[in-house]
């Protein structure tokens, strides 16, 4: 089937991927749905068969972001056996992501450095208290087995240890040292 005659749903699923594509090669904010109709090869009035406006397909990518990002994460978090290690997988799978959509950054703050609340917006807020959520779960999860606020023995020799500013937060986590050069 070619390209040119494809179902409405594959039309509208092709658009987002060519404006998450073009988002990789340029500024999210410069880009035209005439740079996407040329793009897809297609009249610049064909887009508006399938998005009735600019922030319509705007929103359809930011929907197609949040569900592809979220979809990932959930399968790589299931994947494993501890909170700890559920976290690290959800942080490697969130860097291969980007990875595989350099532009999905750019969209994402572009959307969210808006004065204006538009709908694009509104799912990128929701996509960042979503997997502010999953983060936050999985830290609980991780607190009853005391991995936590554990110091290395090798931390506990030295005396490393820094008290939590959050009270009743408990616990001790290493400080960091600062290294100074050397005398000149």
């Amino acid at each position: 089937m070619s390209s040119r005659h494809l179902p409405a749903d594959e039309r509208r699923a092709v658009t987002v991927e060519t404006v998450v594509a073009l988002a990789g090669e340029q500024n999210p904010s410069e880009i035209t749905t005439a740079t996407i109709a040329e793009r897809m090869q297609l009249s610049h009035g064909a887009l508006f068969r399938h998005f009735p406006t600019k922030e319509a397909l705007w929103g359809a990518v930011m929907e197609w972001v949040a569900e592809r990002l979220m979809a990932r994460i959930e399968r790589a978090v299931q994947a494993e056996a501890s909170p700890l290690a559920a976290l690290e997988a959800m942080f490697m799978t969130h860097i291969d992501f980007i990875a595989d959509h350099p532009g999905v950054p750019r969209m994402m703050f572009g959307e969210l450095q808006r004065a204006e609340l538009t709908a694009p917006k509104r799912m990128a807020q929701t996509l960042l208290r979503r997997y502010g959520e999953r983060v936050r779960a999985l830290l609980e999860a991780g607190r009853p087995g005391g991995r936590r606020d554990r110091p290395c023995a090798r931390h506990r020799r030295r005396g490393h240890l820094v008290r939590r500013h959050r009270p009743g937060a408990g616990g001790a986590v290493p400080a960091r040292r600062r290294r100074r050069p050397p005398p000149r």
